[in-house]
């Protein structure tokens, strides 16, 4: 009976042991993530680029899912002409719904990080329409402006023959 005890306290500290590993890793992971996002968003629009070209060559190497949500946070966090929010968008929409062996905090960084892009794409289309209308209501304004000074002109023209035939009429009276 000893003995089953014994070979039971081990098993559960094996278990222990090996579930805190795990978990340091996963931490770990998901700390790497936050660190790269960071950084990321700090870095100028050349850093951008040459760490677009690092993710690339990484995840083409090793198309592990932590290199593609690296890869997806340089093009969509990223400045300059190196973004691309899109693909960003894609490939943290391939990481929240593959199927592959990935740890549950890539999933939800996944999640959460392609929610930020969905959200700032839509407000960008948002600012789009609204600008788009500005644009118009401003063409109208100035349309509007142009007819309004016409019709002035108009008014004035009229005004001054008025004032002709007046000034007419007075030296017909007189005669």
């Amino acid at each position: 009976m000893n003995r089953r005890f014994l070979r039971l306290m081990m098993v559960v500290a094996l278990l222990l042991v090996s579930g805190c590993a795990n978990m340091n890793l996963l931490k770990s992971t998901h700390m790497i993530l936050l660190e790269e996002y960071k950084q990321v968003r700090s870095w100028s629009a050349i850093q951008t680029e040459n760490g677009r070209r690092n993710s690339e060559q990484r995840y083409a190497q090793e198309p592990s899912e932590t290199n593609r949500l690296r890869l997806a946070l340089v093009l969509g966090f990223g400045k300059g002409a190196a973004t691309d929010t899109k693909r960003a968008l894609q490939l943290f929409d391939a990481s929240a719904t593959s199927e592959g062996p990935l740890y549950p905090d890539e999933v939800l960084f996944a999640e959460v990080f392609g929610g930020i892009l969905k959200e700032r794409l839509q407000a960008e289309v948002r600012i789009g329409n609204v600008e788009t209308k500005n644009s118009t209501a401003e063409a109208k304004v100035t349309t509007l402006n142009r007819q309004l000074d016409s019709e002035r002109e108009r008014a004035n023209d009229l005004v001054n023959k008025l004032e002709a035939l007046k000034s007419i009429e007075k030296s017909l009276r007189k005669r």
